[in-house]
């Protein structure tokens, strides 16, 4: 079976909701005519006596409720469902820094190439299988998490390739050599371009105009400055 997004939303609200069961020691109910249970090993009676559920009628169960239930709050679950993890965007960030590093300042072509080029190198890395050794095996990793306080295993990827580099020089070189394409424009240096000051989307008022905006706001007190 293809779970669809609708699917997807209704058993990520329904999984939610269970938490109002739980609390209050029911781990298998009735709900639309179906059996729902959690998803937690067994707890033996001795096991479920201990625990300190919280009573239905407590203000505590209710105040939780009130939570559980809030509209806004499933409806944003309901966006949840198709969640992806950043790693690929944070991965292209890093490989961002490998061509753009923010310690340097570069000038808008440079900095268009650049990012393009950081563009390049991520798509032709991105996707890249786990690396196996010699018998097949996949590899792996095993750093300590301080985020979770444990030791955790990751995979480790194939290496990474820069073809791509190889590929762009060649295709350039075959352009140049090209006599069907004549080059008639000079390379303009970026001190020719003109770049928007700013990102207004409308004029800016006059000097005049925007001091008497300021007087009107803060009455004919003067402000003191900060």
């Amino acid at each position: 079976m293809r779970w669809t997004p609708g699917m997807l939303q209704r058993l990520c609200i329904s999984r939610w909701l269970s938490l109002l069961h739980h609390v209050l020691g029911v781990h298998r109910w009735e709900q639309n005519g179906l059996e729902h249970t959690c998803h937690q090993p067994s707890l033996s009676d001795d096991e479920q006596e201990r625990k300190r559920w919280l009573a239905l009628d407590s203000p505590a169960f209710n105040a939780l409720r009130t939570i559980v239930t809030n509209k806004n709050l499933l409806n944003d679950m309901k966006q949840m469902t198709l969640f992806k993890h950043t790693g690929t965007l944070e991965a292209f960030h890093s490989v961002m820094l490998k061509y753009v590093p923010k310690r340097l300042h570069f000038g808008y072509d440079s900095m268009r190439a650049r990012t393009q080029l950081a563009v390049l190198d991520h798509n032709k890395n991105v996707g890249r299988q786990q690396a196996t050794t010699k018998d097949g095996e996949l590899r792996w990793k095993y750093p300590y998490s301080r985020q979770s306080g444990d030791w955790v295993s990751k995979p480790i990827y194939e290496k990474t390739t820069q073809s791509f580099r190889k590929d762009l020089m060649e295709r350039v070189l075959e352009m140049r050599d090209d006599p069907t394409i004549v080059y008639t424009e000079r390379y303009k240096t970026p001190h020719g371009r003109r770049l928007l000051q700013n990102i207004a989307p409308v004029q800016r008022p006059e000097k005049s105009l925007l001091v008497a905006r300021r007087s009107s706001r803060f009455g004919s007190h003067r402000t003191k400055p900060y």
